[in-house]
């Protein structure tokens, strides 16, 4: 609230889109563009924070950059749906440190009647934890990898990617030291030998991008 308010009175943002973006941003660490800036040129005494973009004399554009660059953060899928209504979308980012570290409620690698999956175990022969940017880069590798399955949720070790409109499919990976687990889902007889070859298709895409 005291942050909203902050953006508020220096004339950022109104209160109430202030806190509709602050409350997505701590629930799935999505950020847009305008709430980036607000948040870098904010002026915020209770904290020590000042305005980051003037200290350091950078344009946003140049900073986006260079967090994509790092990998910090990444540009969220543009929903299609959504682009076609709008002549303009504003840019998006996800910001993978920032995510919560519990998976969300609709991430599951156990199948549904009918359907069927194929999965990959990639196990790295390190000692105590992943290296770092490990995950963070695995998920702007993937976030986009599937056309059909825009709609997307992640959480700190992982994330899926799904379609409202097509609820028996999506595809997802899971980070469980030392084991990344990559898999595709869809409904699928046992019989159907082209639906089987289309699943362990799609599961060498997000392969190859890993």
């Amino acid at each position: 609230p005291q942050v909203a308010a902050a953006m508020e009175d220096q004339g950022l943002t109104k209160h109430s889109t202030a806190v509709s973006q602050l409350r997505q941003f701590v629930k799935n660490a999505q950020c847009s563009k305008s709430l980036l800036r607000w948040l870098l040129t904010l002026n915020h005494k209770p904290t020590g924070h000042t305005n980051v973009l003037e200290r350091y004399g950078m344009e946003l554009d140049s900073l986006c950059k260079l967090m994509m660059e790092h990998r910090v953060m990444f540009e969220s899928p543009v929903d299609q749906e959504a682009s076609a209504s709008k002549a303009e979308i504003e840019s998006s980012y996800v910001i993978p440190t920032k995510l919560p570290t519990e998976p969300p409620s609709k991430f599951d690698t156990q199948l549904r009647k009918g359907q069927m999956s194929c999965m990959c175990r990639v196990e790295f022969n390190i000692q105590r934890e992943f290296p770092p940017g490990l995950v963070e880069t695995t998920m702007a590798a993937l976030q986009d990898v599937d056309d059909d399955l825009r709609m997307q949720s992640f959480f700190r070790f992982g994330g899926f990617l799904y379609n409202q409109a097509k609820p028996n499919r999506k595809a997802l990976f899971l980070f469980e030291y030392p084991t990344l687990i990559l898999q595709v889902q869809a409904q699928c007889n046992e019989d159907d030998e082209d639906g089987r070859e289309q699943l362990a298709a799609r599961l060498s895409e997000l392969k190859e991008r890993v």
